[in-house]
């Protein structure tokens, strides 16, 4: 039994392919978050309504020609979305039961 044709491709070739794949994910899960962001405040403050969108699903669906899958995803991640806000407090622990250990 022989390999696979793809052993016989350039390693080069194949490894480029990967990586340019991997960079445009990168970038679209970036601009997705970007997006969702957005969407967040659209949501808040119903600005859709003024184009006659009854919801942010037929926004997302018919305003931004998203498919139905990708308008649920996104409409979740919307709707779950919390910021998340990095506080340190000085003199406490940042870690839920951890304790000084006295010498």
């Amino acid at each position: 039994m022989g390999h696979h044709k793809l052993f016989y491709k350039n390693p080069k070739v194949v490894r480029d392919s990967l990586n340019e794949a991997t960079e445009l994910a990168d970038k679209m899960l970036a601009q997705e978050s970007i997006l969702i962001k957005k969407l967040v405040l659209i949501d808040q403050q119903k600005y859709f309504v003024r184009y006659g969108y009854r919801s942010l699903s037929g926004f997302c669906k018919d305003g931004l020609k998203l498919s139905r899958t990708q308008t649920q995803r996104i409409v979740t991640h919307v709707r779950r979305y919390e910021p998340t806000v990095n506080i340190v407090v000085e003199g406490e622990s940042t870690l839920a039961g951890t304790h000084e250990i006295a010498d």
